[in-house]
């Protein structure tokens, strides 16, 4: 008879719920402080000068928070993988070829790739006054909107990291998250603000070569995701749609 599969071991469920509630910390640290962020440039507002802060980026802001939340909140799908290692002949012929270990240099230099498109766009709208920093307002929101939406995708669709289809999955099955790779949040979060920076680059009458090296990087940080085997190839085409998607409805509404 075949033993107990390695994926039921009792110690993987303790493990996987001290994932989500540290991470559930870090996620309300970093929300909380963003609204603070956004409210007190609300709360400067005067009868005379409109803030480039309104209440459409504090509620839009809280909105993607809450988003973000919901799935740890709710826990959606908060269990282990059915399998480890998973067949790989289940994924798409589009994505098999992803299929790999994750390779933490390619997977850290995405994310410094994401940070330095943020701190880039937001410094350049930062030197154009209140307009730019009401482009920084819509950013944020159009960020916070977006990740939070694909946070939302990545616990109804539970679709397995790369990594859950070699021999790593044993234990890559005690993180929670190698079960939230369908859209890629690094790709929408960059998608977004570099989509947002476009649209503000063209409200502003001033789209030159930044605007155009701001979307380049978002492409960069997709292909970074996939080459740390973080996420199939559809993976970060979905994340990208999400994050124009959301930039643009946000510019319709809000300008």
């Amino acid at each position: 008879m075949s033993g107990p599969s390695p994926i039921m071991d009792p110690t993987i469920l303790p493990l996987a719920s001290d994932f989500h509630k540290g991470s559930g910390r870090a996620v309300i640290f970093v929300v909380a402080a963003l609204l603070g962020s956004l409210s007190t440039g609300l709360a400067q507002q005067n009868n005379t000068v409109r803030s480039p802060v309104g209440a459409e980026d504090v509620v839009g802001t809280l909105v993607g928070g809450a988003l973000f939340l919901t799935p740890h909140v709710f826990d959606i799908h908060d269990h282990p993988p059915a399998c480890a290692p998973c067949d790989p002949s289940r994924v798409s012929w589009f994505d098999r070829w992803a299929v790999a270990t994750p390779r933490a240099a390619w997977s850290d230099a995405s994310t410094v790739m994401a940070g330095g498109l943020v701190l880039a766009t937001w410094w350049d709208l930062a030197h154009q006054g209140r307009t730019g920093i009401s482009g920084i307002a819509a950013s944020v929101q159009t960020a916070s909107l977006a990740v939070g939406a694909t946070e939302v995708l990545k616990a109804l669709i539970a679709r397995k990291r790369p990594v859950l289809y070699t021999a790593q999955a044993i234990a890559a099955a005690r993180d929670l998250d190698n079960q939230r790779s369908l859209p890629s949040g690094h790709t929408t979060g960059a998608f977004a603000i570099a989509t947002s920076y476009w649209l503000e680059t063209g409200r502003l009458g001033r789209r030159d070569w930044k605007a155009w090296a701001a979307m380049a990087a978002a492409a960069g940080v997709g292909v970074l995701r996939v080459a740390g085997a973080e996420h199939f190839p559809s993976d970060v085409m979905a994340g990208a749609a999400v994050g124009v998607a959301s930039s643009v409805l946000v510019y319709k509404f809000r300008f």
